[in-house]
């Protein structure tokens, strides 16, 4: 059995066509696809105020319970022979794309192209991934 492909979803315009992509490509061996989405990790601001805490960790929870409905919707679109787990993590997108590709075959994402100052400040996941993941890497634009 050939190794399973990571696809890391952002739930941008280009979602569809990333796990699309992802599909055309597994249909030739006997791939599962994992969905990913990373949810940026809830503000530190509060640490010593319990109630902005709180708050925090349910915004934080509503956005992971969100996240995963989203996914199982996104993979029924997926062939089923195909499919595999929707996952769901905490932390810095490029970070944990990166850790969580050990031991997949590709890991598969896209980009919104961003340049200029935009790019400066912000920075790009997919750059950073393309730089970083220790298995091959499908941008998709």
């Amino acid at each position: 059995m050939d190794k399973p492909f990571l696809v890391a979803i952002d739930f941008s315009e280009l979602t569809e066509r990333t796990v699309q992509q992802a599909a055309q490509l597994a249909r030739g061996g006997q791939n599962r696809i994992d969905l990913l989405h990373v949810v940026h990790p809830a503000p530190v601001a509060a640490r010593g105020n319990m109630a902005a805490r709180a708050i925090a960790e349910k915004a934080q929870r509503a956005k992971i319970d969100n996240a995963k409905r989203k996914l199982e919707t996104l993979m029924q679109t997926i062939p089923e022979e195909l499919r595999g787990n929707c996952l769901v993590e905490v932390g810095i997108p490029a970070d944990v794309i990166c850790n969580a590709a050990n031991g997949y075959g590709i890991a598969v994402l896209s980009t919104n192209g961003r340049t200029g100052l935009s790019h400066a400040l912000i920075g790009s996941v997919a750059e950073r991934v393309v730089r970083f993941c220790p298995v091959p890497v499908l941008v998709v634009r």
